[in-house]
């Protein structure tokens, strides 16, 4: 019986832990996938995003499927 409460203890003890280091992140990021009217994927696209507070920007290029990944990202608003 003791052991069955230590074993379900340190369960909900790691399952909160995990719930608050995933409150604690500070970056984001944005991610897409770039395609013509067609639905064809269109590679080499250059994608900017802009911090709407900061004006920060960021660049990336859409790969071969056509996905492109900006990382990472302080939290707020973007425009693509």
């Amino acid at each position: 019986m003791r052991e069955q409460r230590l074993f379900w203890s340190t369960c909900v003890a790691v399952l909160l832990w995990g719930a608050i280091s995933a409150a604690q992140v500070t970056t984001g990021t944005i991610s897409g996938r770039v395609q013509d009217f067609s639905a064809s994927v269109v590679p080499g696209v250059a994608i900017t995003v802009r911090h709407v507070e900061t004006g920060l920007t960021r660049a990336a290029v859409s790969d071969e499927p056509g996905r492109y990944r900006v990382i990472p990202l302080p939290l707020g608003s973007y425009l693509v």
